[in-house]
Formats: C-alpha cells, sequence, structure tokens
C-alpha cells in the first residue's frame, strides 16, 4: 500500500505540473468513441465513458445565448482510490472527424488534468470572452479553449499508470453536459399595417414612425414597412408599448424565457375614431342625419361634432357628442323601469 502511495504521489505531482504547460498536436488512439449531439442550445446530454474512451461533443449551431459549457463527471470508487490514475483531456483540431466506429485520431491538446479523490467533478468550458463565470468550491472554471464558431469539443480519458487493478479498467465515468446560458431571451415584435387610412385612403398619413418601447424605455423606432429587429431581454415579465402619432397606441404584456423566443403580434389600427351602436332591433339610428344599419359594427367617423339620433316607436332621443382622433366610441340607449309602490 504505502509504496502505491509514494508511486501515486510522484505521479499526481508530476501531471499537476504538466498540466496546462505542454500542449501541441498529438495522435493517439482511443478504445472507444462516444458520440453526442446538443440539438439545441438548451440540450442537456448524458453518457458513460471508459477510462481510454473519448466523447465528441457536438455542439449547436445557435448559440445566441449559449456562453459555456459544463461538464458533471461522476467517479467511479475505484478511480477515487487509485488517485491521478486517470488523466482527462480536451482537444481541437480534431481528424478524422469523430464517430464511434473511428480511435485513431490527430489533433491538438488545449488542456490536461487528473481527476481528483473525490466521487464527483464538474468544470465549465466557457465560449466566449466576457461570460462573467466564476469558479466555485464545487466546479472549476477553465481558460476559453473554445470560440463561439467552434463545432465540437473533444474528451479524452486516458489511463496514465500502470499496475492498476482491473475493476479501474472497467469502471465507467457518468458525464453530464449542460449548456450555461445567458439568463436572457428573444423579443421579436411582428407588426402588421393597416393598408390605408379609413376616411381618406390617405397613404402618407400612415407612414410616420412609431416609437417601441420596453419597460417604460425606448427602444427603437420603425418605419412602415420595416421589420423590428429582434431584441435580447432578461428573463421575466415586461411591458411593451407602441406610441405613434399615426396609429392607435398599443400596450403588451409579454414574458420572456430563458434562451427562448417571445413572438408579440400587434395589428396596429389608424387614429380615425370609431363608434359602436347598441341599440334594440327595432330602433332607427340616424348619425347627422344619415341612417345606419345595426350590425354591431365599427363604424369610422371623423373628428368633430356629431348628432346621434335614435327613434323606437313613438319615442325620439337625440344627442350631440364630440369625437377625438385615437379614441372610440359606444353609443347606447338605457331604459329604466320605474316602480311606484302605495300603501
Amino acid at each position: 500500500m504505502m509504496r502505491y502511495s509514494l508511486k501515486h504521489f510522484f505521479c499526481s505531482l508530476f501531471l499537476f505540473f504538466c498540466v496546462n504547460l505542454f500542449f501541441y498536436a498529438e495522435t493517439f488512439r482511443v478504445h472507444k468513441t462516444h458520440t453526442a449531439a446538443m440539438q439545441n442550445q438548451t440540450d442537456v446530454v448524458e453518457l458513460q465513458l471508459g477510462v481510454n474512451d473519448a466523447l465528441a461533443l457536438v455542439l449547436p449551431k445557435d448559440k445566441e445565448f449559449l456562453k459555456g459549457i459544463e461538464f458533471e463527471i461522476t467517479i467511479p470508487q475505484v478511480a477515487v482510490y487509485y488517485r491521478g490514475a486517470i488523466v482527462w483531456s480536451l482537444y481541437n483540431k480534431v481528424t478524422p472527424l469523430p464517430a464511434e466506429d473511428v480511435i485513431d485520431y490527430n489533433a491538438d491538446k488545449v488542456y490536461q488534468d487528473i481527476f481528483p479523490g473525490t466521487l464527483s467533478y464538474n468544470f465549465k468550458v466557457p465560449i466566449i470572452e466576457n461570460h462573467n463565470l466564476e469558479s466555485s468550491p464545487y466546479t472549476v472554471l477553465l481558460p476559453k479553449l473554445y470560440t463561439k464558431e467552434a463545432d465540437l469539443m473533444f474528451m479524452r480519458f486516458q489511463l496514465a499508470m500502470k499496475g492498476s487493478s482491473a475493476d479501474l479498467y472497467n469502471a465507467l465515468f457518468t458525464v453530464q453536459v449542460k449548456p450555461v446560458l445567458f439568463d436572457e431571451g428573444l423579443f421579436v415584435l411582428d407588426l402588421q399595417y393597416p393598408e390605408s387610412n379609413t376616411l381618406d385612403n390617405n397613404e402618407s398619413f400612415l407612414e410616420g414612425a412609431s416609437v417601441i418601447y420596453i419597460d417604460g424605455e425606448a427602444v427603437g423606432e420603425v418605419q412602415k414597412g420595416e421589420s423590428v429587429k429582434p431584441i435580447r431581454l432578461s428573463t421575466g415579465t415586461h411591458h411593451l408599448s407602441i406610441i405613434s402619432d399615426f396609429y392607435r397606441n398599443e400596450v403588451r404584456t409579454f414574458t420572456i424565457d430563458q434562451a427562448g423566443t417571445s413572438n408579440v403580434f400587434v395589428k396596429l389600427r389608424d387614429v380615425t375614431p370609431f363608434i359602436t351602436i347598441s341599440a334594440p332591433s327595432s330602433s332607427k339610428v340616424y348619425l347627422d342625419d344619415n341612417e345606419l344599419l345595426l350590425d354591431n359594427t365599427e363604424l369610422y367617423v371623423r373628428p368633430g361634432e356629431h348628432t346621434i339620433r335614435f327613434i323606437i316607436g313613438d319615442y325620439e332621443l337625440i344627442k350631440s357628442f364630440t369625437v377625438e382622433n385615437g379614441k372610440s366610441y359606444t353609443l347606447g340607449v338605457t331604459m329604466d323601469v320605474d316602480i311606484l309602490e302605495e300603501k
């Protein structure tokens, strides 16, 4: 036991000083290549590797919110006992293209370390410069070894010393790979414009800009016919306001999920005021002496003074009102029933 411990100590010490110091193009053979693909930037994959196996992790094409990859490795008990017997390495520029039926590779080694004498080992690999990630007592933060344009991460396990037991050769490491994401999502605004001014058919009237506010802060201005660029926002609930002199103001509430896309559709309405009539079906209704059909549809009118007249049987009600741009009005007839009680 003492002999192994000394051997183990000096081997571990040598590997410690070698970590991050000697990296070069290397030709090597693995026992088996395991492949896993993150189809989306929120995917989590899990698989088991032996002591001389390799993992080829295909990264998602869309990395909009991805700032790194986290590896959570469960170490078998026998590997904890033979501390320093297993070296793990990360590679770049791997050839040929990794596949499960390929065992011989040439690649640039970019990182190497040994597993600690614990039952788990976690580390994060950032893929951007300003990632704001930090090490913790439970997770090691590696340098930026890959770029955001990288398609593949390649990890290799390697037996570093002879004289290990057969149990170590047969040991399996559980590797769980998780994305490290920004706490943000994407906001996509889809605006639909009215074809023309309702009354005047004046296209120029509808070509003014609309200002977009999110949580009370102006984030952009859009002209008719322009699309709104997607906006990255923090996760949670947000408030949208669209303010314009040419369209009715619109207000919406929406939620942003982490690494998700929130699509908000807004159909803009021009500022021409409109009225809605509510009256018994037997009524006759006149607006400015023009008889109206009671079909419960919106009736667009010009701003200014108007007169509404209801004729119900032998009764006639007349009232004047003023309408303003950007507002809507409901005109209705109310009838009361009076009940008198006598003793």
